[in-house]
């Protein structure tokens, strides 16, 4: 009865008509509902919103019924199989989660965990974890998945094949393909050895692409081909299956691979696509079209004038990799972000080297410039010679809008127009204090920057990282960008994975959400004695913000670790490497590294465990070991 806590049947229902709850119907199926009530918090009204579970559903039946509405249901928890068939119940209906941070919507890049809203698949002592993670309350690891290598990273595709990427030693890579259909009995379909060294890899729909290199000539100074075993079957690349450039001239050489396979056909051949060049594969960019690999010429004679970058382009579709065509840009690249595909332009930022009066290349100056180049990889356009004496720390490009931060002593934030491709043109730039090693789009010409803030040391020629910086910036007037709000964490010391690692931040506009792992150091015993001094390691785990770019609002929500002991700390505190940070040796730490969510639960992963938390309130809701 209404206002009656006694609870009868509840029965899903399908007609051709509609699908309701019903005392009595036709077709019915009896629902597993978990023990007592659990109550969801629901939005403002004024649009629709989606369902996240059936759970979801009959809890919004309990807490917005009518006086004169009558209905019942158990207590009683069943197997939810017996919905599978019709649509319904958690097997075919994760609720929303988070992906992959990656640089293009559509392309996914390997990483160390993966989701697909049921289940969590994770790195850690040279296995794949897979954890049943939805619903939180029944969360526990259901396999492990051993391979051959040391797994370096991994993919899923649609919840039925994992792809994990392992090292066997430092000159043999392997592919391994598991049918996960059934996570609890996983199954390997195929195995690829790579005698070489992995760059990187891509997964499009059900494509993979492998990227590799290996040395033509070996130590012992013996001859290779490129060579990838499938299945225990040596498939050799032969001579007239090799790209390379008759221009270069160099004193070692490297084959750049593309192994293009469909994870999804244990019986398809791989096909491989390989160019001999100058330099080993370095960069690897891709949109959902082409795959660029892009690498840095350093002449073994030569001055810094001559370095230059050769960028390789292949056409990529449905599982093969076609070689189109090479070009040339001076300077270096900072990462992949430097690398951006739009209107079938390839914009790329370098910083570079000019030689400003000496012949010798003794006297030069370091700046940063914009290259856009069309789709046979010719320059079309250029902007060079921003920020003299600076480098650059990140890059975004958004559209048709280029992002450059560059780092002296103070943090230029410039502004490129490419409406053009043959004429880029700087519409503007601010300067404060600090840099962005990372830039996240927000939507509404407003970026996420995450980097260190900096103290001047001295005479104003030097400088110290002296903490996190977290920033909004508003590129709405492009001729006038503003930093509108910023955040310092901690002291010089405290740094994070997702400083360097771009797949270590967890950021949803749409739900204010930014996660990021922080690992922080405070000054314990009294001010420092100088700028250049160390915080004391105090704390690692996620920060939790709620931002708010509109408002200009970024707010510490909670701070969440798995750390109890905190003498753990004393152990890591001798490896802390204030100029490469830590994201070397992050995977192999009690330290958080990742976070993803389901549903509203927040899970953060560490080599040793995964924590779960209610988004709403950060309420601490269980812990899995992954370490036994």
């Amino acid at each position: 009865m209404p206002g009656d806590n006694t609870r009868g049947t509840v029965k899903i229902v399908t007609t051709a008509f509609f699908a309701t709850i019903l005392i009595v119907a036709s077709l019915s199926i009896v629902l597993p509902i978990q023990q007592g009530p659990i109550h969801f918090e629901y939005p403002p009204p004024g649009k629709l919103y989606q369902f996240k579970s059936i759970q979801h559903i009959l809890d919004y039946f309990d807490t917005h019924y009518a006086e004169d509405y009558i209905w019942y249901y158990s207590g009683e928890i069943e197997s939810s199989a017996s919905l599978a068939g019709l649509g319904y119940g958690v097997a075919n209906q994760p609720p929303p989660h988070s992906e992959t941070n990656v640089q293009v919507e559509g392309v996914d890049e390997p990483d160390l965990v993966k989701t697909d809203g049921l289940y969590i698949y994770s790195i850690s002592n040279d296995a794949v974890f897979v954890v049943q993670a939805y619903p939180s309350e029944s969360a526990q690891i259901i396999n492990e998945i051993k391979s051959i290598g040391t797994p370096q990273a991994i993919f899923l595709y649609e919840s039925s094949r994992l792809v994990i990427l392992s090292r066997v030693n430092w000159g043999n890579q392997t592919i391994e393909i598991f049918d996960v259909s059934n996570p609890n009995n996983v199954v390997r379909t195929r195995l690829i050895t790579y005698n070489g060294y992995y760059r990187s890899a891509r997964l499009i729909g059900q494509y993979l692409y492998f990227v590799g290199y290996s040395y033509p000539i070996d130590e012992n100074d013996t001859f290779h081909l490129p060579e990838f075993i499938i299945d225990y079957e040596s498939m050799i690349i032969l001579p007239w299956n090799i790209y390379y450039d008759p221009g270069i001239y160099d004193r070692i050489f490297y084959y750049n691979s593309i192994l293009g396979l469909d994870v999804t056909d244990s019986d398809a051949n791989p096909n491989v696509e390989t160019i001999l060049t100058g330099q080993r594969a370095g960069v690897i960019y891709t949109s959902l079209t082409n795959l660029y690999i892009a690498s840095a010429h350093y002449p073994w004679f030569g001055w810094w004038t001559d370095r230059k970058t050769a960028i390789h382009r292949f056409t990529i579709a449905e599982g093969r990799a076609e070689y189109v065509a090479s070009g040339e840009v001076p300077g270096y690249l900072i990462n992949q972000f430097a690398l951006d595909e739009f209107d079938n332009h390839l914009r790329v930022a370098t910083t570079a080297w000019l030689n400003m009066s000496n012949p010798y290349g003794w006297d030069i100056q370091q700046v940063s410039n914009v290259y856009v180049l069309n789709m046979t990889m010719s320059r079309v356009g250029h902007l060079e010679g921003l920020a003299p004496d600076e480098m650059i720390y990140s890059v975004r490009f958004i559209g048709p809008t280029g992002y450059l931060v560059t780092f002296e002593l103070t943090d230029p934030l410039f502004v490129i127009d490419l409406t053009q491709a043959t004429n880029p043109q700087l519409l503007g730039e601010l300067h404060i204090p600090g840099y962005s090693n990372y830039l996240h789009p927000l939507g509404n010409n407003q970026l996420l920057g995450l980097g260190k803030n900096v103290t001047i040391a001295g005479s104003g020629s030097w400088w110290w990282y002296t903490g996190m910086k977290i920033s909004l910036f508003n590129a709405t007037d492009p001729s006038d960008p503003q930093e509108t709000a910023n955040m310092i964490i901690g002291v010089r010391g405290t740094t994070s994975p997702a400083l360097y690692d771009h797949h270590a931040v967890l950021c949803d506009p749409e739900m204010n959400l930014l996660v990021i792992p922080i690992y922080l150091r405070e000054y314990t015993s009294g001010p420092p004695d100088s700028t250049s001094q160390l915080g004391d390691f105090i704390w690692a785990g996620v920060y939790v913000f709620y931002i708010n770019p509109d408002n200009a609002t970024i707010t510490v929500r909670g701070q969440l670790s798995d750390i109890t002991n905190p003498s753990v700390y004393n152990l890591y505190e001798s490896w802390y490497l204030d100029w490469i940070g830590v994201w070397n040796w992050y995977p192999t730490t009690p330290f958080v590294y990742r976070s993803l969510y389901i549903g509203d639960v927040l899970y953060t992963i560490s080599f040793f465990t995964i924590s779960m938390y209610d988004l709403n309130d950060l309420s601490h809701l269980g812990t899995i070991s992954l370490q036994g």
